[in-house]
């Protein structure tokens, strides 16, 4: 009796049954993305493994406070026969140890923690990554460095705030981006689909490239598991502002993270 009576309500009001049907759709896409952003830093952010790691070298500790009065920490490799200075922007594993001896044998490195990472207090999000890079590229200009003796280095994540901070400062020497992606939401749209349309602001690198002046070198490994080659690919395109631009497939047994960093930065 009451199957014949619901079957009779839905050959009655059809309308009705269809916008039912869509509010439970629109409801389950609501939930499915609001969770979706919730988990975000848990899924974007491996704080955890950047936990008390520390350069293969002698480095200086510094210290900054941000505009948010959260501590930041910075690595200083100075090399007295340097003439330029790399601003190493690390992947969302935090900072590679193995990369600073390779770095330092020809420049100088400055590396920042972000928020959350290291030793760095406060929490990762796309605008606590950002300052924090512009912080630390600020404080080399404060320490006397020419902006032309500057390379903006940026690994996987760390290739976000890279092209953000190129974008604010037009005078830097150089952008080097190895394994970076396009933005986060083609990235997530990959695994999630619909459930990624509030993930569009998150470290969106490609809104940023075409604001980019500088003179810019991109590298992707054709095999990377982490960053998929096709997301380089589409943010070179983006890169309008600048003529003096180049793209390099990495081949063979590289990984996402083992790689000649030196070839990479030096690089023209």
């Amino acid at each position: 009796m009451e199957l014949h009576a619901i079957g009779n309500w839905i050959t009655e009001h059809p309308l009705k049954l269809m916008g039912l049907f869509i509010a439970g759709l629109l409801f389950f896409w609501l939930l499915g993305n609001t969770i979706l952003i919730l988990l975000s830093p848990q899924l974007l952010y491996n704080t955890k493994a950047s936990y008390a790691v520390t350069p293969d070298i002698l480095y200086e500790q510094i210290w900054l406070t941000d505009n948010k009065h959260r501590k930041i920490d910075l690595v200083w490799i100075p090399n007295a026969n340097a003439t330029q200075t790399v601003l190493y922007l690390h992947g969302n594993h935090g900072r590679l140890s193995h990369f600073f001896p390779q770095l330092h044998a020809e420049y100088n490195v400055l590396a920042p923690a972000y928020p959350g990472f290291h030793e760095s207090t406060g929490s990762p999000s796309t605008k606590s990554i950002y300052s924090t890079a512009l912080l630390a590229y600020d404080y080399l200009m404060e320490q006397g460095i020419n902006q032309e003796d500057i390379i903006i280095f940026g690994h996987s994540m760390g290739g976000s705030p890279a092209v953000y901070t190129a974008a604010q400062r037009p005078a830097v020497g150089k952008l080097v981006l190895l394994n970076t992606f396009y933005n986060i939401f083609e990235m997530c749209w990959q695994e999630w689909n619909v459930f990624c349309t509030f993930s569009l602001p998150i470290l969106n690198t490609a809104h940023y490239a075409p604001q980019v002046h500088n003179k810019l070198r991109q590298y992707h490994f054709i095999n990377d598991d982490v960053v998929p080659y096709s997301q380089g690919e589409k943010l070179f395109t983006k890169f309008t502002g600048t003529q003096d631009k180049k793209f390099t497939t990495l081949e063979g047994d590289l990984t996402h993270s083992d790689v000649d960093v030196l070839a990479v930065v030096r690089g023209e």
